[in-house]
């Protein structure tokens, strides 16, 4: 947890450059698969660019089950997307992710659960704004959460934790206040200084 928070607070001490930063919603598109199997899974995601390097992505996913158990879970989040090399491919980590469990074949009727994710990605921004967003994400990479991730398989019938996506969506430009046009506006008494 020092480590996420220790990157977050570095992250915001990063000087942004000039250009505007971009938000972006997108919907996993290989999540419709869910309708053919017993778990029914939808990943929804938001994201901020903060610069050329760093942005921060806040996904939500909800899976059900349709049979099996019938069990529901719901888990949200704060990534972290890195691109060292370029401005398409990057690296997402996970600094906070926390998933909410409500099943009776678990241990509990119902579960808080901390996890963690990391993944590899390549996305790419067409001119018009739509967003396409490739993403091999590997659920617990370093095994610290083992009985967590031991206790969603035992509640889904399809619980990957290796998993690819495909994100699909729209970015928007966010203006910022400092931004040419975003100052203060003259009044009719007032000169500008030259």
């Amino acid at each position: 947890m020092r480590v996420s928070f220790s990157v977050l607070l570095l992250l915001f001490c990063l000087p942004l450059p000039a250009s505007e930063p971009a938000l972006s919603f997108a919907c996993d598109l290989f999540s419709a698969d869910g309708l053919r199997k017993e778990t029914w899974n939808v990943r929804l995601e938001a994201q901020l660019e903060l610069n050329e390097q760093f942005s921060l992505t806040l996904p939500v996913t909800l899976a059900a089950e349709r049979a099996y158990g019938g069990s529901t879970y719901l888990e949200g989040g704060l990534f972290l997307a890195y691109r060292p090399f370029s401005l398409r491919s990057y690296l997402l980590i996970s600094l906070v992710q926390i998933g909410y469990l409500q099943s009776y074949l678990s241990e509990q009727d119902q579960n808080v659960l901390f996890l963690h994710e990391m993944g590899l990605g390549y996305r790419y921004v067409f001119p018009f704004g739509l967003v396409a967003d490739l993403r091999l994400t590997v659920r617990d990479p370093n095994g610290v959460f083992t009985s967590e991730y031991e206790e969603l398989a035992s509640c889904f019938s399809a619980y990957e934790m290796v998993r690819l996506s495909l994100l699909v969506g729209w970015s928007f430009p966010v203006p910022s206040p400092l931004s040419k046009g975003g100052g203060k506006t003259l009044g009719t008494g007032e000169r500008s200084a030259q």
